[in-house]
């Protein structure tokens, strides 16, 4: 039976006010339908106000401290409550605010509950402004990190850079794209740029020297890395970063100044993590353990949403651990784990990396090793 004229006509209704037909109509049995949205007038206060908390919550965002997330997705979520069809860009940010707290770097919550608001409220402004290109990013995004799809993730993320090559926070996810796809150079490039489009985005300038350390330019990871630290002292993952760049370049001392004092910022299951391989590399397995130990009781205690397995991977990959490491990663794939995309580039699984089972993780997430890299092991 065909639809009748009118479900059309109603159809275009809701969906010129970017929501379903059945959340504005109720369809009585030989009587019709009847408009049954709870609705009020959106008055230019409402818009002003809308806005001033979106600008807040972009601040507290760009902040990335779990604290900052959290006060960024309330401030949001308050925003369109307020103003629903006038703010895409709070959907955006609302989107990007659940999909770091759910990283394994934060584990602030778990992906599996995170990730699909984040694809809706994605859907959501794409829906209000098709032209948004932070909205599409943000989906190649989640299909990159989350469903490991990555020809969608390609289709989505260099759509997104048509509509807007300028977009930073795409450019960003773009970099570690081109990482998993083995293309180390143009994810440095990508990453530099995303940079120079908006050098005060912490993360984004934080991260252009950690695709340097992927392309194995491990000077020049330390050399930006020094500067993120000088630029934004207060910013824990900066210290990560370094550390990792230190510890690639066996200073060990500095690397783990470095975990310790992102530590001392915010307590964070990355840095733990960091300092806990770090550990297991100078031999010192009793603090090597404590730190799983750590993470343990950061869950049980509520600071963490969840034991990142990654993170537990990291600590049995510097104790050489094989088996355990291994097994470890694989429990990180059915967590949904966002840095499994750097597998194939990341020297700390050299302890793992001829293993056939890490060979078949690798093919399950979909990275591609640089050739340089394959004939190395």
């Amino acid at each position: 039976m065909g639809r009748h004229p009118l479900d059309n006509y109603l159809s275009k209704i809701a969906g010129k006010l970017g929501v379903d037909s059945d959340d504005l109509f109720k369809s009585t049995r030989n009587v019709g339908y009847s408009f049954e949205a709870n609705v009020r007038p959106i008055v230019a206060s409402d818009r002003e106000e809308g806005g001033d908390l979106f600008k807040a919550s972009e601040l507290h965002f760009n902040t990335h401290t779990i604290a900052s997330m959290r006060a960024s997705l309330m401030q949001s979520l308050r925003a369109l409550e307020i103003n629903p069809y006038g703010l895409p860009e709070a959907h955006v940010t609302v989107a990007y605010d659940y999909i770091n707290l759910g990283m394994a770097a934060y584990s602030a919550e778990l992906p599996s509950e995170v990730i699909p608001k984040a694809r809706q409220h994605a859907a959501d402004a794409f829906k209000i402004d098709p032209k948004s290109s932070r909205a599409l990013g943000v989906l190649g995004l989640i299909s990159l990190i989350y469903d490991y799809d990555w020809e969608k993730a390609k289709t989505q993320l260099e759509g997104a850079l048509e509509l807007n090559p300028n977009d930073a926070a795409t450019l960003l996810s773009y970099a570690h794209f081109l990482v998993g796809s083995g293309r180390l150079d143009e994810a440095t490039e990508a990453a530099k740029t995303a940079a120079r489009i908006d050098p005060t985005d912490l993360i984004i300038h934080a991260s252009v020297g950690w695709f340097h350390l992927f392309a194995g330019d491990i000077r020049g990871a330390i050399e930006l890395g020094e500067k993120s630290k000088f630029l934004y002292p207060d910013f824990p993952p900066a210290y990560v970063i370094l550390g990792w760049a230190y510890e690639a370049a066996e200073r060990y001392a500095e690397a783990q100044k470095h975990y310790e004092t992102s530590l001392d910022k915010e307590y964070s299951p990355a840095a733990l993590a960091s300092l806990g391989h770090l550990q297991a590399r100078r031999g010192d397995r009793r603090k090597a353990l404590a730190t799983l130990k750590e993470l343990n009781q950061l869950c049980e205690s509520g600071s963490i949403s969840y034991v990142p397995s990654y993170c537990r991977a990291l600590v049995f990959a510097g104790l050489n651990e094989v088996e355990e490491c291994l097994d470890a990663l694989e429990h990180a794939c059915e967590q949904r784990c966002d840095w499994l995309i750097h597998l194939a580039v990341e020297r700390r699984w050299d302890p793992v990396r001829k293993s056939a089972r890490f060979r078949q993780l690798m093919q399950r997430i979909g990275v591609i090793a640089p050739p340089d890299l394959i004939s190395k092991v």
